[in-house]
């Protein structure tokens, strides 16, 4: 059975999302932003979330199965801190505040990066990024496939580790798109339009009519069906990456496959999801912190096998 701390800390995760949703859009609220709730799609989301919760409680009980309810509790506290997450991403554009995007390029020129460079040479790969966008895409359903697959294979702790991580790094990220804003190095680069033409429709841009009509909103409206992720600094998605791939450290058929798969998404992330350089390290270092405060709360040290190799980091006491 799943220990009781590891199910409290992904718990909690998830309501720390929900909550701090619900401050940003009383602040948003008090700040003149009319809000407007889509009755049907709530009340769709409520139903959905209440049979998971009804089908964990279920299956918690002694004649219960285990996998069960630690596979309905994952996908519930995902789905929750998704919510909660979108919202703040979403309301927290209609504060209007400053685009960052300045700052962040010179991070990157500081770092000898030429984010057009980059982009050029991997449009120019024929194939190249067809591959990447589908990786970039991919990366939301696998993180609960890979909840729900080490449900199944009872690694509970981990299942429980990878909703925590989730939770965690996509509440930083949103609340960073809140409080410091940017719109991208497309939006802010001259990068020629013959290089966006070899990418994929919407390649580093798709974000930005959401992002500027968000900007100018009046009024917001509550629809759980429509959150769009609009956020750059940190990356979501290279935090997303990493902590999918280290949810299966333990399984080493699965292990080097899914590392070699996320480095996709990691690069990814510049031509696809239009991130500048020092998004991708801040979202590395968002995971990496996540990542040790759960170590640390558990307990445990984090155990990653690289055969033939063996690191294990110990917490600090």
């Amino acid at each position: 059975m799943s220990s009781p701390k590891p199910v409290r800390l992904a718990n909690i995760s998830a309501c720390f999302g929900l909550g701090t949703a619900a401050l940003f859009l009383l602040l948003a609220g008090l700040t003149g932003l009319k809000l407007r709730f889509a009755p049907v799609p709530i009340a769709l989301t409520t139903l959905i979330l209440g049979a998971l919760f009804a089908a964990r409680r279920r299956h918690e009980r002694e004649d219960g199965d285990e996998r069960l309810a630690a596979g309905t509790g994952v996908v519930m506290i995902l789905f929750c801190g998704g919510l909660g997450s979108g919202l703040i991403c979403l309301v927290g554009q209609t504060f209007g505040l400053p685009f960052v995007d300045p700052a962040l390029h010179r991070a990157d020129l500081s770092m000898g990066i030429d984010l057009e460079a980059i982009i050029r040479v991997i449009a120019g790969v024929r194939g190249l990024p067809e591959v990447l966008a589908f990786a970039y895409n991919s990366s939301f359903p696998l993180v609960f496939i890979t909840a729900l697959s080490l449900a199944h294979m009872r690694k509970f702790e981990r299942a429980w580790e990878l909703c925590t991580m989730f939770n965690l790094c996509l509440l930083v990220a949103t609340v960073c798109s809140a409080l410091v804003p940017a719109a991208g190095p497309f939006y802010v680069l001259p990068i020629p339009v013959g290089v966006q033409q070899l990418l994929p429709a919407g390649s580093g841009t798709y974000h930005l009519s959401h992002l500027f009509a968000l900007r100018e909103a009046k009024q917001f409206v509550i629809d759980p069906s429509q959150l769009q992720g609009v956020a750059t600094f940190p990356s979501f998605h290279t935090a997303l990456a990493l902590m999918t791939a280290a949810a299966w450290r333990d399984v080493k058929w699965m292990w080097i496959p899914m590392l070699g798969w996320q480095a996709l998404v990691i690069v990814s992330t510049i031509p696809i999801g239009g991130h500048y350089a020092i998004d991708l390290v801040a979202g590395a270092a968002c995971w990496a912190f996540a990542a040790a405060w759960w170590r640390r709360s558990v307990g445990a040290p984090y155990g990653m096998t690289i055969p033939p190799f063996t690191l294990r980091v110990w917490p600090v006491t």
